[in-house]
């Protein structure tokens, strides 16, 4: 409670100071909107001396007003950045072992290659990585942004666009042991590589309504996709808008959440709380809480 009080007390301070710069900013806009009309007349009244003075003015003020925007605008940022470090290493300190964060990290682009759940990205960003350890569980996680280039026309000439395809949360937990085998499982209209593995069915016809599910061994299919197992995944999905993806590879489970969020978020405008902050710290417990629901820690990945 003591760290969000502290906290709240430099956000006020900060906010206050933000404010007053925006305000300033927005009095040399004004100041720009009206040199501008004033060129336009002196333009229609062909008097050159309202046109200089108008452009000065014009110039002067883009020029403060931007400055002062620039300087909120950091204000806001590097506070945004220092209360998310100090929450983000709070919270995984106090849930898990091992932990770390880094505010620019990201999981390595060559581990979600290799498990062949998503095309593989033209371009490739991420941020937020946290590190740790839960239950004998190492993961990293980290907000991912996958980019593909597209080709487009517009009847002279073609052209390249970048489009995201995915962006979310990626979540890569480790296993103690290898287990040499994969299961893919994916919603039935994504793309992902199956080449060597063979498509299976569960009982549950709600869940291969919604998955696709491919295996490179049949008794590791049944070995991994009990009832339990089969019914906390479609949970998992329910609980997430957008598309959600999982892949059990020798001694990792992969899960990529696609649903268009940037996690770890922080609104420089709302007062810092347990109320405001529930979003924030549940995307942080949402590790501990997979690796619970989904018995990671189970005999069978040991």
């Amino acid at each position: 409670m003591a760290i969000y009080d502290e906290l709240e007390k430099e956000r006020q301070i900060q906010y206050e100071e933000y404010r007053t710069l925006f305000k300033k900013s927005t009095y040399f806009y004004v100041l720009t909107f009206f040199s501008f009309l004033g060129f336009i007349i002196g333009n229609i009244s062909m008097l050159p001396v309202i046109m200089i003075i108008s452009i000065a003015f014009l110039i002067f003020g883009i020029i403060i007003g931007s400055t002062y925007t620039s300087k909120a605008n950091k204000i806001k940022k590097n506070f945004e950045n220092t209360i998310k470090e100090k929450l983000v290493n709070k919270v995984i300190n106090e849930h898990y072992e091992n932990a770390s964060f880094i505010a620019n990290g990201k999981i390595n682009i060559n581990k979600i290659n290799n498990v062949g759940l998503v095309k593989q990205p033209d371009r490739y960003n991420g941020e937020d990585l946290i590190k740790g350890e839960y239950k004998g569980i190492k993961f990293e996680v980290s907000d991912v942004i996958l980019t593909e280039r597209q080709v487009r026309s517009n009847g002279k000439s073609t052209y390249y666009v970048y489009v995201d395809y995915f962006k979310g949360r990626w979540y890569v937990f480790n296993f103690p042991v290898n287990l040499k085998q994969t299961i893919k499982i994916v919603e039935s209209n994504s793309f992902t590589k199956t080449r060597g593995l063979k498509k299976y069915e569960t009982e549950m016809i709600e869940f291969n309504k919604k998955f696709s599910i491919y295996s490179s061994d049949e008794r590791f299919f049944y070995y991994v996709m009990n009832p339990y197992l089969i019914e906390r995944l479609l949970i998992l999905e329910q609980e997430h808008r957008g598309k959600i993806y999982y892949c059990f590879h020798n001694d990792e489970l992969h899960i990529g959440v696609n649903d268009n969020s940037n996690s770890l978020s922080i609104d420089f405008k709302k007062p810092i709380n347990e109320t405001t902050l529930t979003q924030f710290i549940d995307d942080i417990v949402l590790i501990k809480t997979i690796i619970d629901e989904l018995r990671l820690d189970d005999i069978k990945f040991k």
